[in-house]
């Protein structure tokens, strides 16, 4: 099963005469996002996965996804299924077949979730190397934590290794702002009275109005 992983702002999915264009999200200003360009009974992919921040998909497209049996779905920003849309007849049942077999296969399964959290550690070193070219105390290197993906022989291994670059991207963000906004790291967990910070207010807010 070959995917395509979307993400970012600004994607697009869209016909233009019989081809599918696809635009993938922005995430830094100076840098041109990935397109694809696929003709009729020319695609070589099963699976499109939307896990972007904003964007675009015409009618036409969902059509011409679904008349090549490629599955769509999107996911919310926590990484949770919010819908999937699979092509009609037989080819919903092997793709059911397919994910269960896959979730039953452990090498697989970690191999998926270890290529999900490549694709976010490429992100996560995107929007880091931007902030290094504007402030010098940024630090860019997560090397480490890299190798250990590569080690992890669990999806738990790499669970652990993705928080762990999670919480070193906040830290390096916290390098930047102003201490008067009192920010240490990302709070997660839910405070019975708010975020603690101006910073984690805000960041709730954007991400609940965002998942409405």
């Amino acid at each position: 099963m070959k995917l395509l992983i979307l993400n970012g702002h600004g994607i697009d999915l869209r016909v233009d005469g019989a081809k599918l264009i696809i635009k993938d999200g922005r995430f830094i200003k100076d840098k041109e996002p990935e397109k694809y360009v696929y003709r009729p009974r020319r695609i070589d992919l099963n699976h499109i996965i939307i896990y972007g921040k904003t964007g675009n998909i015409t009618l036409n497209a969902i059509k011409w996804l679904m008349k090549h049996n490629v599955q769509l779905s999107i996911l919310d920003w926590n990484g949770r299924l919010l819908t999937t849309m699979l092509p009609c007849g037989s080819v919903q049942v092997e793709t059911k077949f397919s994910q269960y077999t896959a979730y039953k296969d452990n090498d697989l399964r970690l191999e998926l979730a270890k290529n999900l959290i490549r694709a976010k550690f490429s992100r996560t070193q995107t929007v880091l190397n931007y902030l290094k070219s504007r402030y010098s105390e940024i630090n860019i290197d997560f090397s480490k934590e890299e190798i250990n993906l590569s080690k992890a022989s669990t999806i738990a291994e790499v669970m652990i290794t993705e928080g762990r670059v999670a919480s070193f991207y906040w830290q390096e963000l916290s390098k930047i702002l102003p201490d008067k906004y009192e920010f240490e790291t990302r709070e997660y967990q839910k405070r019975p009275r708010g975020a603690s910070d101006t910073i984690n207010c805000m960041l709730n807010y954007g991400y609940a109005i965002y998942s409405v």
